[in-house]
């Protein structure tokens, strides 16, 4: 690959991960809102200014990232792989998926060892 080829391979790296991280923290904070109760029974979209903050920073890293003035800015370039939606998705549900197993433990073995470590 030329110098050329490797910058636009990192620029679309770097709008990856941007992305991902902010889809990553929109899960984390529906997700994480307890210690131990499932998000299933706390509700999701029960604190409204939660929704709309979500919605904001997701359009913002969309906008960041796929905006042409401001790519130059950021160093991004526009993710154009499906792979790359779907792999947001598998850090989303993995960390769903984590979260919900913790409380779970937390929930049904209250005197265990490990709720030290992972009951905060």
């Amino acid at each position: 690959y030329d110098a050329d080829t490797q910058n636009h391979i990192l620029s679309v790296i770097q709008g990856t991960w941007y992305l991902m991280i902010v889809c990553g923290q929109a899960t984390h904070v529906w997700v994480c809102r307890t210690a131990t109760v499932s998000i299933f029974e706390h509700g999701i979209f029960g604190n409204h200014y939660t929704t709309y903050g979500v919605a904001i920073a997701l359009c913002l890293g969309c906008f960041v990232v796929y905006t042409p003035g401001l790519q130059t800015i950021v160093g991004a370039a526009n993710p154009f792989s499906l792979i790359i939606f779907e792999a947001t998705l598998l850090c989303a549900f993995t960390l769903w998926t984590y979260t919900e197993g913790r409380k779970w433990f937390t929930r049904n073995y209250r005197n265990h060892w490990l709720n030290k470590y992972l009951a905060w």
